[in-house]
């Protein structure tokens, strides 16, 4: 499975723990680095189990080349 090319890591650190995203425009599945424990993926948001969480500020998908950013 391939991974979403991250443009910045933001505080996920090299060796985080990965959960498959969809992306939100194609449907496309890859592997996303993230901390903390998710729960659901609503749109092109993850749901987390507690505040302690944290994704890449910017990526971007291998098949459609659509860029996420996170607010």
């Amino acid at each position: 499975m391939n991974n979403w090319k991250i443009i910045d890591r933001g505080k996920v650190p090299e060796n985080a723990a990965t959960i498959v995203y969809s992306c939100p425009g194609c449907g496309s599945d890859a592997k996303l680095p993230i901390v903390g424990l998710p729960i659901a993926q609503i749109g092109d948001g993850v749901v987390f189990d507690s505040d302690k969480h944290s994704m890449p500020k910017i990526i971007q998908c291998r098949k459609c080349r659509r860029r996420y950013g996170a607010e």
